[in-house]
């Protein structure tokens, strides 16, 4: 089959692509520019640094190929996979860029993955059921782990070079995407589990200001007491020490050219042992994630505690899609994650959110109470393990999410959208993941991220692969994507092609939410408002932590 070429100059030159034939729920042609850098590689002098405007090329560059993913564990333990080198986007339109009549909307992805992996390549982002929508497609890698979190707290290294490298994806994306027929004016950001919670990191950053004009967060909150570090200089001693420093811990300088001199592969074993089994299963703690930094020279991504920002109405406010799924709290069955539920039975401490500020002379009497509340105080057991997940989905992502539901709608003139999946795909990949990881659990109810089975045909390595759609999935996926694109079209998710088109949006009088289930239909009231507020009952009565 002969293939079909197609050249583009953006600002830093000219760029290559191809043609090709979409696999979501039709089939067009489209064309895809593969592996697009947007900054500078942050390799040597430019570890753990903001990333650096790219310098133009010369003649033709090749974008057929994708770039390489930030460096992470793989699915199997011990498995690098990545490199440094990983400042790349792809981008996807239905559009011939020689043969543009009007622009398009643009759908951004900030992909998931615990800001420790994941890619926004096709194997994890793959493009096909939204283009066939009419709408471009972008999807960018970002730093991950320590190379894309590590914080010293000072101004040579204030954090957060994650999202530092997502907002400049986003500013090339926007100087840029005019020459592949979509409108920069017109940008919706998309991003599911740890994608989502950057999306709200991005709501309360001032650097955000008028870069999107819509966003869809799924499965995931900046509220999460894993998403968010609250010592990330003691973390970045302890890598190092791990790493075989044995200098002053408190010369910044020493520490920085030490950790500059390891090799990526190394810092990317030692991440991930650093923090307790509490952090790690039961609150999604991945050890690096966005932090506070420190008000000084240089960018600054983040300078305000999310959770105050939210509360003081002082965020950036667009139209916004929230939702989840039934059972978030599967995540806890990731093999990354390793639960030991005989380490709760003998330590039920550990059931306290890390973000709870608990005196140590409460903590027996805390946990008893969260014991009662879930489990009767009965021991946690396999057999029984649906408590526990409710514990965890309620924790780290259900309380939260509630709360900046509630607050951007509140406060924001534009409307809030919430939803809740309860769809579960046939042959499902994350219900196939956890239950393979975890054989005597059958997970009752839509996991982690599983509306996300209706918009991406995943085909991640060591994963099983996305299944068809039966027939009547296959509506369900059209009228899910209709909505979403809908939304990214106009900022609002009804319209006449789907067969529901009366969803509402959510309301501080009026709370309500759209079920993505076999019947769509919306819900009056608060998801399970006695599960949050028995933890809003504990947190108003010893506070936040972080």
């Amino acid at each position: 089959m002969t293939v079909d070429f197609v050249e583009v100059k953006v600002e830093e030159g000219i760029l290559r692509g191809r043609e090709e034939q979409s696999d979501g729920l039709t089939s067009i042609k489209y064309f895809s520019f593969l592996g697009i850098p947007y900054a500078k590689h942050p390799i040597g002098d430019l570890r753990f640094k903001e990333p650096q405007p790219l310098d133009p090329w010369d003649g033709v560059r090749d974008a057929l190929e994708e770039g390489s993913p930030s460096v992470q564990n793989g699915m199997i333990p011990g498995d690098i996979q990545g490199s440094e080198d990983c400042l790349y986007l792809n981008v996807y339109t239905p559009v011939h860029p020689h043969n543009i009549k009007k622009l398009r909307p643009v759908l951004f992805s900030m992909h998931g993955g615990g800001f420790a992996i994941g890619s926004g390549n096709k194997a994890m982002t793959p493009p096909d059921i939204f283009i066939e929508q009419d709408v471009l497609f972008v999807a960018p890698n970002y730093r991950l782990g320590a190379l894309g979190f590590l914080s010293l707290q000072n101004d040579e290294v204030s954090g957060n070079c994650g999202l530092k490298d997502l907002y400049e994806a986003l500013r090339w994306t926007r100087r840029n995407i005019k020459k592949f027929a979509g409108d920069p004016d017109n940008v919706t950001v998309i991003g599911m589990s740890s994608g989502a919670a950057a999306i709200e990191y991005f709501l309360v950053s001032d650097l955000s200001r008028g870069m999107f004009k819509q966003a869809i967060c799924q499965c995931a909150t900046s509220l999460s007491p894993g998403l968010m570090n609250s010592k990330p200089r003691s973390l970045a001693v302890k890598l190092a020490e791990s790493l075989g420093y044995v200098g002053d811990t408190e010369d910044d300088t020493a520490l920085l050219n030490f950790l500059k001199q390891c090799p990526a592969n190394d810092i990317v074993r030692k991440q991930t042992d650093l923090t307790s089994f509490q952090e790690r299963m039961l609150f999604y703690s991945l050890t690096f994630a966005p932090c506070v930094e420190k008000e000084g020279k240089g960018l600054k991504f983040l300078t305000r505690n999310p959770k105050e920002t939210f509360q003081n109405g002082d965020f950036y406010k667009v139209p916004v899609i929230i939702g989840h799924s039934t059972v978030e709290g599967s995540i806890m069955l990731s093999p990354i994650l390793r639960v030991d539920v005989d380490l709760i039975n003998k330590n039920w401490e550990i059931l306290i959110p890390v973000n709870m500020d608990v005196p140590k002379s409460e903590t027996t009497e805390v946990a008893t109470e969260i014991m009662r509340f879930y489990f009767d105080c009965k021991p946690v057991s396999w057999d029984n393990i649906h408590p526990l997940i409710n514990l965890v989905g309620d924790v780290v992502i259900h309380f939260g999410m509630n709360k900046t539901t509630s607050l951007m709608a509140a406060h924001s003139p534009y409307p809030v959208y919430s939803y809740r999946a309860s769809k579960v795909k046939t042959n499902s990949m994350s219900q196939m993941l956890f239950e393979k990881a975890y054989p005597d659990v059958h997970i009752q109810g839509a996991p982690h991220c599983s509306e996300t089975e209706f918009l991406y045909k995943f085909k991640i390595p060591n994963l099983p692969a996305s299944t068809d759609f039966t027939p009547e999935e296959k509506i369900f996926a059209k009228t899910l994507s209709t909505m979403l694109t809908t939304f990214c079209k106009t900022g609002n998710p009804n319209c006449e092609k789907t067969n529901f088109p009366g969803w509402e949006a959510t309301t501080s009088s009026n709370p309500q939410y759209l079920d993505l289930g076999d019947d769509l239909k919306m819900i009056k009231g608060t998801l399970y408002e006695e599960r949050l507020q028995f933890w809003e009952h504990l947190y108003k009565k010893y506070g936040y932590l972080y």
